[in-house]
Order: C-alpha cells, then sequence, then structure tokens
C-alpha cells in the first residue's frame, strides 16, 4: 500500500510533499534535504492504491503551492503525480535479480559501422578515459570487501536487544529466509532510539 508524506519546518508548516511506499519518506534519496527531527516526517494519508496517493500527493502540492513558481510555501519542483527516481532499495534489488545473468550482447559481433558510430558518439566526452583515469587497471583493489561502499551491519534482535554483526546483508536474509526489503527498512525502525539495523 501507498502513501502522502510531508516534511515539516519547525513552526509546522509543510516544505515538501511526497507520495510513497514503505521506508520512501525516511530515505535520503530526494531532491529536499530531511527534516533533521524525524518527528516532522509525517505520513498524511496511508493505505493508498498508487493510483490515489499521485491524485492525493497532486492535490497536497496544489493546496499548497510552490515556492519555484510563487504560488505557494513547497520545495517540490513539479505538481506530483509523475512518479520518481529510482530507490536505492530498488537499485539493490535489481542487482540481485541481475546477478549471473548472461548479457544481452554476449557473443555478438557489432559490424565495424556500427562500431564507428559508437566511437564518434563517444568522441570528447570524456577526458580521463583509459589509462589517464587514475582508476585505471585498479578494479581488483575496490572490489568486494576493499571496496570503500562496502558496509558491514548491526542488527539488534527486539526481544533481547542483542546485537549481530552481519557482513553481507544478502546473504544473511537467504540463509535465514528473511525478506531483504523488510530486513532493510529495519534501519528505520528503533530500539531504545537506536536504529534496529545500522551500517557500521
Amino acid at each position: 500500500m501507498f502513501y502522502v508524506y510531508a516534511y515539516l519546518r519547525e513552526n509546522g508548516t509543510p516544505y515538501y510533499i511526497g507520495k510513497g511506499k514503505n521506508y520512501r519518506a525516511w530515505s535520503k534519496d530526494h531532491s529536499v534535504n530531511l527534516p533533521k527531527n524525524k518527528n516532522r516526517i509525517v505520513i498524511l494519508e496511508s493505505n493508498l492504491t498508487e493510483i490515489g496517493a499521485f491524485a492525493l500527493e497532486r492535490r497536497y502540492i496544489m493546496w499548497y503551492g510552490r515556492k519555484d513558481l510563487g504560488t505557494g510555501i513547497l520545495q517540490n519542483r513539479t505538481f506530483g503525480g509523475e512518479g520518481g527516481e529510482v530507490s536505492q532499495l530498488t537499485k539493490d534489488k535489481l542487482s540481485i535479480a541481475n546477478k549471473g545473468q548472461t548479457p544481452w550482447s554476449k557473443g555478438k559481433n557489432l559490424s565495424d559501422e556500427h562500431k564507428k558510430r559508437i566511437g564518434l558518439s563517444n568522441k570528447g566526452k570524456s577526458k580521463i578515459a583509459g589509462n589517464k583515469n587514475p582508476k585505471f587497471g585498479k578494479g581488483y583493489l575496490i572490489t568486494g570487501s576493499n571496496n570503500p561502499n562496502s558496509k558491514k551491519w548491526e542488527l539488534i534482535d527486539k526481544k533481547t536487544k542483542t546485537k549481530t554483526f552481519i557482513d553481507n546483508l544478502v546473504q544473511y536474509c537467504k540463509i535465514n529466509n528473511l525478506n531483504y526489503q523488510t530486513v532493510y527498512c529495519w534501519q528505520y525502525q528503533k530500539i531504545d532510539n537506536v536504529p534496529r539495523l545500522q551500517k557500521v
């Protein structure tokens, strides 16, 4: 089910209206900053179909108006109802789903004319291509656990409040027959003001 949410200023007025599902309202993947105080993230309408959520999002944006158009107080850059960027969670799920898949182009040979057109279209696009790129030939250094984006997770058990350290969240979910999306959203649940799941 979907919902419509608002980010509030300290004075209680909204500065952003959005439509979401699951943890979307608390995601940092926005064109505006999240409120520092999470109590100022408010769910306006819930248990909606996607179409209903889009319609209400448009209505709220029209009601409060947009600052960029001089019609109101919201920082929204659109009138709503058109969807949004792909969230990091969706990107992660797509990555998992596509692992081990054979690329469509594997084993296919491009004609000389096709290669020439690709070369011409890419000409002048990058000044750091090939061995001029500081990462050239160093791909093996930034894969797996050596990758700076690779993080460990700390999971707090709700009942016993014991902590578990997880190296690979995807593997942990597979081994324990858990839904990855559900576990990923645990970072937005708190136990004694500490996220149930957090990166360490």
